[in-house]
């Protein structure tokens, strides 16, 4: 069993006195054989550029555990709606050297306890062509126009009732933001808002 509950949206509440019972094959007993206990610790390092000098800090896990249950159900919005398709494949890398994809790719999705932060490609969208395009004709595409549309529209600078269908490195659009994966984008962002995991997929999937 897990410690504390799961709400209706996802969230995950701490609570002494209460606890939750998971099968091996649900998103919450995933993630912990995954790596992502919530009880144990990882430490991340950040290395300022211009003199060397090293920042460490140590957290629990229990905030990379939610972003992976938000991964493992397909919780684009973060509110509690799955959107997961059998047989998809989930291929996890992390900051902390617990998980380590086995194929990357220009591809990918990343995490956050609150549910997705940025789509390079979202799992069921077969129609853009090595990330220079997509077009929005899924019914994955449609719930996250319909209920989380800054879920795409943050990564563009335009109106999110425009919906434009550049990809961001277009010189002509704008510029891709930063993703907080990484150590050195992400160290002094709070956990709780942070991108914790990245989902890889290859274009053959």
């Amino acid at each position: 069993p897990a410690s504390g509950y799961w709400d209706d949206s996802g969230a995950h509440h701490e609570d002494a006195n209460r606890f939750t019972f998971s099968c091996l094959n649900g998103a919450v007993a995933k993630c912990i054989n995954r790596g992502y206990k919530p009880w144990k610790q990882a430490r991340e390092t950040f290395v300022l550029a211009d003199n060397g000098k090293k920042y460490t800090h140590t957290f629990y896990l229990d905030q990379h555990h939610q972003a992976c249950t938000r991964m493992m159900r397909a919780d684009w919005c973060g509110d509690g709606h799955p959107n997961t398709i059998d047989g998809t494949p989930i291929n996890i890398s992390d900051a902390v050297h617990i998980q380590y994809a086995s194929e990357t790719s220009d591809h990918w999705n990343d995490w956050t306890p609150a549910g997705a932060r940025y789509h390079s490609d979202a799992r069921t969208t077969s129609c853009t062509p090595f990330g220079i395009r997509r077009c929005f004709d899924t019914p994955l595409d449609t719930y996250i126009k319909d209920h989380c549309p800054a879920k795409w529209a943050e990564h563009w600078p335009y109106d999110p009732g425009q919906w434009p269908d550049h990809w961001p490195y277009d010189p002509g659009v704008g510029i891709n933001p930063v993703s907080t994966f990484d150590a050195q984008d992400g160290f002094f962002e709070p956990l709780d808002q942070r991108v914790l995991l990245r989902e890889h997929r290859s274009l053959a999937q």
